[in-house]
Order: structure tokens, then sequence, then C-alpha cells
């Protein structure tokens, strides 16, 4: 996730002045627009948007730092080793030596 889509959210969504499609009530219900803008307790995006990307920009950072650990995990380890692969003998069969591409 990134800063894009909080912010297609607010622009396409709620407009800038209310006028995005979320409060269009030729495409959206009264219910709907009623649940955006009237009834209590108004949506934690309306009433304060800075800590739902704050909790974006959190969550990515997160995912980041997992993702980074597992990938050492497995540089580390010899799982996906070629002399681990199930297909070790086929490996060898196409290699950067035996395929050339010739220019036309």
């Amino acid at each position: 996730m990134n800063l894009v889509m909080p912010l297609t959210f607010r622009a396409l969504g709620f407009g800038w002045n209310g006028g995005g499609i979320l409060l269009t009530p030729s495409i959206q219900s009264e219910k709907l627009i009623a649940v955006w803008t009237k009834i209590e307790p108004l949506p934690l995006v309306i009433v304060n948007p800075v800590l739902i990307i704050v909790g974006l920009v959190l969550l990515g950072i997160g995912h980041a730092i997992i993702y980074r650990w597992l990938t050492g995990l497995l540089e580390r380890s010899d799982i996906f080793s070629p002399e681990n692969h199930p297909n070790r003998k086929l490996s060898g069969l196409i290699s950067a030596e035996r395929v050339r591409v010739e220019a036309p």
C-alpha cells in the first residue's frame, strides 16, 4: 500500500469539496451518504484521515521488515540451492554457454 490509495479514495470518493462519487445522490443511496456525513459517530477516515494514513505507512513498513527478514533466511538456507532441486539433472541442460542468440 502507498499514499496514493488514501489520496485516490479522498479525491474520487469524497472529492476535495464533498462532490465525489460516494456523496453523489444520483449514484449513491441517501442512507450511504448519511453514514458518511451525518450519522454519529462518523467514520474515522472522515474525522481523522491522518491517523489512517499513518497506520497504512506503519503497516507498509512492517511488511517491508518481515519480507526483508524472510529474504535473509532464504538466502542463508540451502533450500533453494541448485543441488537440492528435484530436477537437478535437468538444470544443466540449458546454460548460458549453450544458449546463443545470433543477431540478424
